[in-house]
């Protein structure tokens, strides 16, 4: 019984994990939809969608690709 329910604990953790990674590549990728919601659930800075400097365009934002 203790075995199987730490066995279905480390499954949700792998399965959780593997959403997360590909969740990080797909914002990696210039996707504006996914960096956005990234950047809000981060909550990086109070200007939304900012994100980093080397990444920043005066007045775009973080948008490089439309």
């Amino acid at each position: 019984m203790i075995n199987e329910y730490y066995d279905s604990i480390w499954a949700t953790l792998i399965k959780s994990f593997i959403v997360i990674i590909y969740l990080f590549i797909i914002t990696r990728i210039k996707h504006p939809i996914q960096l956005d919601i990234m950047t809000l659930l981060l909550k990086k800075n109070h200007h939304g969608y900012n994100g980093n400097a080397k990444n920043r365009i005066p007045g775009k934002g973080i948008r490089l690709s439309h």
